[in-house]
């Protein structure tokens, strides 16, 4: 799973199927500490089309949005996490067990969001992008003339209204959208 906006790994789950049941308590693990997103993309694979997770998501408060069917590139933050996982590290080691891969995901995710730069964010990691973020969206209010301008899917959150580095870092904490 993956903050779509910070690129940061929230939780990475291994077993041989992962029915709805599963995705769920993944979410509701998450929720209770990051907070609840606003919306969750989702490709159309059976755990995320059931009713068990629409059902969650309407007591949640949660916006499903689904990639069209074989458009895989409508979901290409949580694509290119994939391939990252199979060749960093799936595909280079025999394991012996389900717990035994899992441990390693686990390990593999902190290494993902602590030390592995990430190209799309400057070449600095997802944690490392949460702290110098406020300051960097509010230098691209000033140099652009509103945030609006530097993520215009946001004008209606962001409005040019010489928002403060803090209230704009807690208003963007609400932001953030989740990727299946």
């Amino acid at each position: 799973m993956l903050d779509d906006f910070n690129r940061e790994g929230l939780t990475i789950e291994v077993d041989l199927s992962l029915p709805a049941e599963r995705v769920t308590r993944a979410l509701d693990q998450v929720i209770e500490w990051r907070g609840k997103p606003r919306v969750l993309r989702c490709d159309n694979g059976p755990e995320y089309i059931s009713g068990t997770l629409a059902t969650w998501a309407e007591k949640h408060g949660v916006q499903l949005s689904f990639i069209q069917p074989g458009k895989s590139q409508q979901n290409a933050y949580i694509e290119l996490y994939n391939r990252t996982v199979r060749y960093d590290w799936l595909g280079q080691y025999l394991f012996e067990s389900i717990a035994q891969v899992q441990d390693h995901a686990t390990r593999w995710l902190w290494t993902y969001n602590n030390e592995r730069p990430n190209m799309a964010l400057g070449g600095i990691t997802p944690k490392m992008n949460w702290s110098v973020l406020p300051n960097l969206l509010l230098l691209t209010q000033f140099k652009n003339g509103g945030i609006t301008q530097r993520f215009p899917e946001m004008s209606l959150i962001f409005p040019n209204n010489g928002l403060r580095s803090s209230s704009l870092f807690r208003t963007l904490v609400k932001y953030v959208s989740l990727v299946l």
